[in-house]
């Protein structure tokens, strides 16, 4: 059992290293030399605390021409007229507020697109803020054969080691997500930071054959375009200007509900390649959580433990930190430590709550 442990840490650690070599390798995009015109879809249920925020810094860009379509999924706060008073505020810029005729992100977006007066779509999710040059970094990414850019997303850090171990968690997806794209087997993006061709959009008949799926349209549409148009057509912007940053959440229980509803998305994929990749990190993290545990039935695990869990802190934080680092955020030793020792509960905690839980956001229920 030592032996085998020990093996077991020394594969984990080469594999966070071979991704992080894989990662650091130059995959910068190069940028185009025209500014084509961008139509940025922002579908938004109840974020009247959040639109009046994300919708100035949107338009805080200097790019030359877009377009913002503000698409309402029923809410029943605020959130239309905030987006009213910000078409008064600012006059000068294209923005129109649309009411979803059906119901759910994927219909808000779809009718949106249809309704969108330029080729390039750009998406992001109401309680995110971008850079003054978000818009240039992600359409300047969308090379001629190009069909999709994804972006990197990262949580807010308003203090404390619950906010660091979000981040800490974006930058696991993050590093996942460019893992993916680079080796030319695409997992997941974000939508709230996600960039297509409209006529992509269309050839692949957008959300048809998901739409009983609560979340997904970004990974579902990744996965479309990808059997369509092949890998090469799928690129990641990992310029620090391309960053959106999302609201935290609040507690870690709705940090599990929206994990788990992230994670549910497997069923529709069937049993295949995506299924395994999303498997594999768990039954690590299963290793790690068993680990912590053998020392309360047998003390002579706890040197093993101690040794294994001093290699994952060390190799997590060189990794993740790097990518953090690249973004300008770094988080203290403590957030790193404690890290390492709940993150192998938290994914293993979602992951059999994934099989059991029913999946509801926004006040609705999977079909699943």
């Amino acid at each position: 059992m030592f032996t085998l442990y020990i093996f077991f840490g020394i594969v984990y650690q080469l594999l966070l290293l071979g991704l992080h070599r894989l990662a650091s390798v130059p995959h910068k995009l190069h940028l185009s030399s025209k500014h084509k015109p961008v139509s940025i879809i922002l579908p938004f249920r109840n974020e009247a605390m959040h639109l009046n925020q994300c919708l100035e810094s949107i338009l805080s860009n200097k790019y030359p021409v877009f377009e913002i379509l503000c698409v309402d999924d029923h809410s029943t706060d605020k959130s239309c007229l905030i987006v009213r008073q910000i078409q008064e505020r600012f006059p000068q810029f294209k923005i129109r507020l649309l009411s979803n005729p059906g119901e759910g992100k994927k219909a808000a977006v779809s009718y949106a697109l249809e309704n969108s007066a330029y080729e390039l779509i750009l998406t992001t999710d109401a309680d995110c803020v971008v850079s003054t040059n978000w818009i240039e970094a992600m359409a300047f990414g969308l090379q001629e054969h190009t069909q999709l850019v994804a972006g990197p997303v990262m949580s807010i850090d308003k203090g404390g080691f619950f906010h660091g171990f979000q981040q800490v968690d974006w930058a696991s997806i993050g590093l996942v997500t460019r893992m993916g794209i680079y080796t030319g087997k695409p997992l997941m993006c974000s939508a709230a930071n996600m960039l297509y061709r409209k006529s992509a959009f269309q050839q692949v008949e957008g959300y048809t054959g998901n739409e009983q799926v609560l979340s997904g349209d970004d990974e579902f549409l990744l996965k479309k375009i990808n059997t369509c148009f092949g890998p090469s057509a799928i690129a990641f912007q990992a310029e620090p200007e391309a960053l959106v940053f999302t609201e935290p959440i609040e507690n870690w229980r709705k940090l599990f509900q929206q994990r788990i509803r992230w994670a549910s998305k497997w069923r529709a994929h069937g049993f295949n390649y995506h299924v395994l990749a999303a498997l594999f990190p768990t039954l690590v993290q299963m290793g790690f959580f068993f680990l912590f545990i053998f020392p309360f039935l047998s003390p002579e695990f706890w040197w093993l433990a101690c040794l294994l869990l001093a290699m994952k802190v060390y190799v997590e934080r060189f990794v993740l930190g790097a990518l953090l680092q690249s973004y300008g955020i770094s988080q203290p030793p403590k957030v790193w430590l404690l890290t390492s020792l709940v993150h192998p509960v938290y994914v293993v905690a979602v992951g059999i709550q994934t099989f059991f839980r029913k999946i509801e956001w926004k006040g609705r229920k999977s079909f699943r």
